[in-house]
């Protein structure tokens, strides 16, 4: 196979993982331009197109609303890009930062997605001071908490910026921890380092097992890239490893080909759709929002103090969050 020179690579490689980048909408701006939050939240407006336009859809929203203060993560989300972009709703900076700081709270034990890119959001808006005033050490807290649950994203940027800095090995750690969480631009980035064997020892048979991750997402060209590394892994006098495990791997990469794979477009819907089928599901499971309440001791149970079990009604929920700040 064909290597690419060291320079060459690098540049193609800054390419590659600059096009994973494109995972956030949010502008990025120089340190040479001086805007303030206002001037760059206006800029986020007007590069944004609304998509929930109709009275149905503003409807739904303030159905949305019941169960983000119900703790539904999703919701919270959903809420705090609202407000932020004042799409179905006024647009209202502290109401979308509201939504995204409930969102963190709730338990991340799970690496919800929601509360994820709830989390993301908030670093971003910080990072960059849009919409609020720009404070390093608050951005560095949410990037903190990103990585120390793996979160796909903000490990694939930082594996950027050690790249454009020459630290190569820190670079491909952080690609390596990305990819765990099977972020697809890490998992193709180091499929095209162990190919290509400039930044790394070339191994053909680990950058085929990265592009086999692929391929059942058709993600990119894994599918083309694939079998050419299994074409080739195939003469017999590249197969300088033990037969048995080329000849079970190349058996395992055919099946992965063989697949039928079905491609869902998620932008097909319209976003009434994403919030029907939200409310749909936040209803069917409602039961865990609805808190058996009795003891107001924390740690003690109902029917373990004077006070007695019973069920809040939706109604005294509200009460109760309310006079609580909604904190779950």
């Amino acid at each position: 196979m064909t290597n690419l020179d060291s320079k060459s690579f690098l540049t193609t490689l800054k390419k590659t993982l600059s096009i994973g980048l494109i995972i956030f909408c949010l502008p990025t701006y120089s340190n040479n331009i001086e805007k303030t939050p206002a001037q760059k939240l206006a800029d986020l407006l007007d590069s944004y197109e609304k998509t929930c336009l109709t009275e149905d859809c503003a409807t739904k929203l303030i159905k949305m609303r019941k169960f983000a203060r119900w703790g539904e993560v999703r919701a919270q989300l959903i809420l705090g890009m609202a407000y932020l972009y004042g799409d179905g709703v006024e647009q209202d900076t502290e109401e979308s930062i509201k939504w995204f700081k409930r969102a963190t709270h709730n338990d991340l034990t799970g690496k919800d997605k929601y509360a994820m890119k709830a989390i993301q959001t908030l670093e971003k808006l910080y990072r960059e001071g849009i919409a609020v005033q720009a404070n390093q050490e608050t951005a560095n807290k949410y990037l903190n908490m990103l990585i120390k649950h793996n979160y796909g994203p903000s490990l694939y940027k930082l594996a950027f910026e050690h790249l454009e800095n020459g630290k190569i090995e820190n670079s491909i750690t952080y690609l390596e921890k990305a990819s765990l969480s099977n972020y697809s631009p890490a998992v193709y980035a180091l499929a095209q380092i162990y190919q290509q064997g400039e930044l790394v020892q070339q191994d053909l048979l680990k950058s085929a097992n990265y592009y086999e991750k692929l391929v059942i997402k058709d993600y990119r060209d894994s599918r083309e890239q694939l079998t050419l590394l299994i074409e080739y892994l195939e003469r017999p006098t590249n197969q300088n490893q033990d037969n048995k495990t080329i000849t079970e791997s190349l058996a395992k990469f055919q099946q992965s080909l063989d697949m039928e794979v079905i491609t869902v477009n998620p932008n097909s819907g319209t976003i009434q759709d994403s919030l029907t089928a939200s409310l749909n599901r936040f209803n069917r499971h409602r039961n865990k929002y609805t808190a058996a309440t009795g003891s107001r001791i924390k740690g003690k149970p109902c029917g373990k103090t004077s006070r007695s079990c019973r069920t809040l009604s939706e109604d005294e929920l509200e009460m109760e969050l309310d006079a609580t700040g909604g904190n779950q």
